[in-house]
């Protein structure tokens, strides 16, 4: 898996308090609680030195839950396939590690109102 800290392509106030949820005590994203935000499970992540750096591509992708009524639903919309993203669900593409960043870019898109 590639690694490289995420940089949002929009200047705009992340509400970290809609994500605080998904951290550690300590403040570390914690991927029992993304996998599980996610619906995925621990497996899925590669563990090592720069494990942080790709969590915060979720927790960018996560503050899009703010949108839905419920968990549930935000999973459901990873889930289903998507005509923006080439029919493609949004899942897939967190899953890949050369579209982590365009997936993240596209909610801060989505969040913003930056709509092409």
């Amino acid at each position: 898996m590639r690694h490289f800290i995420p940089k949002p392509r929009v200047s705009y106030v992340y509400d970290t308090m809609s994500t605080i949820d998904l951290r550690e005590s300590n403040g570390d994203l914690s991927i029992n609680r993304i996998a599980d935000l996610f619906g995925l499970n621990q497996a899925d992540f590669i563990i090592d030195d720069s494990t942080q750096n790709v969590l915060l591509y979720f927790e960018r992708v996560a503050l899009l839950r703010n949108l839905f009524e419920n968990d549930d639903e935000f999973r459901k919309w990873l889930r289903c396939p998507n005509p923006a993203f080439n029919d493609t669900t949004p899942l897939e593409l967190l899953l890949q590690d050369d579209k982590l960043q365009s997936m993240a870019d596209a909610v801060d898109d989505i969040l913003t109102g930056n709509l092409m």
